[in-house]
């Protein structure tokens, strides 16, 4: 019902208003008006129906201008991407955008962007003759910058309604307010920045909520204001923001971005884009919550948010499980069957409290790089009672 209302506010619009919108239904009615793609902007807006009319009208309009009437009735996919935007995203030392492998508190995806002055003052002039001209122009900084932003934000939001319905988390910092001279056309600088990348948020089918970082913060040994913000928006310090003060090839201390996570995420996004036409990939899981519990071996895992908390709960439970090989000949007649029933009675009351309020854990198992689903039932019941059994030991000791 939500998209029949939605259909009808953009019929509603006027068509000088919505040109861009009107070349894509034209180009491919079917990719425009796919249900799934229209939740996308009803979920961004809270399903109120106009103002997802209106995104989605803008949503069109700026992709227009980023990627040309060819692209604007298809998903844009690594493949898609013109030489100089893939070798910006691919190859360069220090990227830009990073996303990172984990959710906030509030269930949102993070992005972290380095975001530079724009200097296109070297770029060769488009209108220039054939003869003044020995290859194609160069697309601008600016341009390059705002595909690679427009493809990891879609990328991430694509087949994953977790996020749409949650939003965007993304943390930016602008190093371009010590290179003017004046005080006031470095304010301008930095509100023209800031402006440009928190204007993502009118385009994208999703809520974002921007936070900056300073400079000055960042050279300060415990890059302190890094951390609080991490903190205020619950992101594990296992998966710290990737910032970082460097010094360059004259001596001077620049901000710079580390792309570990990111050359990882970009090889899953490669495998899930080939397998598209199949939705292989389309209903797994493709970032973790902050309190999902990964049911597999190694440190990275058990580091995890939702398995330290995990571990803990079972830890907290420790004594009431081990009382039930403590029953005696005068125990109560309602506790009927064998020691071992009665366990797996009590780690499935257990799993239910876990999955319910107010944990709500997901207890998720790796399918491929990047790639997670959620565990089967029995798979879960193992876990719980190997992570009892291997306490056992540690709760004797403590208790003796």
């Amino acid at each position: 019902l939500s998209i029949r209302v939605l259909h009808i506010r953009l019929n509603h619009i006027e068509p000088n208003v919505k040109t861009a919108y009107i070349l894509a239904v034209s180009g491919n009615a079917a990719f425009v008006r796919d249900p799934d793609f229209c939740l996308m902007f009803l979920r961004a807006e809270s399903f109120d129906c106009q103002k997802a009319a209106q995104r989605m009208v803008n949503h069109f309009a700026f992709k227009l201008q980023l990627w040309g009437k060819e692209l604007l009735g298809k998903r844009i996919t690594i493949a898609d991407l013109d030489d100089e935007t893939r070798h910006a995203l691919f190859h360069e030392q220090n990227n830009t955008t990073q996303v990172l492998p984990v959710r906030d508190a509030a269930g949102r995806a993070v992005f972290c962007t380095l975001a530079k002055k724009i200097d296109d003052s070297d770029l060769e002039n488009e209108n220039a003759s054939e003869n003044e001209q020995s290859h194609p122009p160069k697309r601008s900084a600016a341009l390059i910058m705002s595909r690679m932003m427009w493809y990891c934000f879609m990328a991430v939001l694509e087949d994953d309604a977790e996020t749409q319905r949650n939003g965007i988390t993304h943390i930016y910092h602008y190093d371009g307010l010590a290179s003017t001279s004046s005080q006031s056309e470095s304010l301008t600088d930095a509100n023209e920045i800031q402006g440009r990348y928190e204007a993502f948020s009118l385009f994208i089918p999703a809520r974002v909520l921007n936070v900056r970082i300073s400079t000055w913060n960042l050279r300060r040994p415990e890059i302190q204001e890094c951390k609080d913000a991490m903190m205020k928006l619950g992101i594990p310090p296992i998966h710290h923001l990737p910032f970082q003060v460097m010094p360059d090839q004259n001596g001077k201390e620049v901000v710079t971005i580390e792309n570990r996570f990111f050359r990882k995420w970009l090889n899953v996004r490669k495998k899930i884009e080939k397998e598209l036409h199949k939705n292989k990939y389309k209903n797994n899981i493709k970032l973790l919550r902050r309190d999902d519990v990964v049911v597999g071996t190694g440190t990275v895992y058990q580091q995890h948010a939702g398995n330290v908390t995990f571990r803990t709960i079972l830890y907290d439970s420790m004594a009431d499980y081990r009382s039930l090989d403590q029953r005696t000949e005068n125990a109560p007649a309602k506790k009927k069957g064998t020691v071992g029933e009665m366990k797996k009675k009590f780690i499935e009351r257990l799993l239910a409290k876990l999955k319910g309020c107010p944990y709500r854990m997901r207890f998720v198992k790796k399918v491929d790089d990047g790639v997670w689903d959620e565990a089967p039932h029995h798979t879960v019941l193992r876990k719980i009672q190997f992570g009892f059994n291997r306490m056992a030991a540690k709760y004797r000791a403590e208790r003796t």
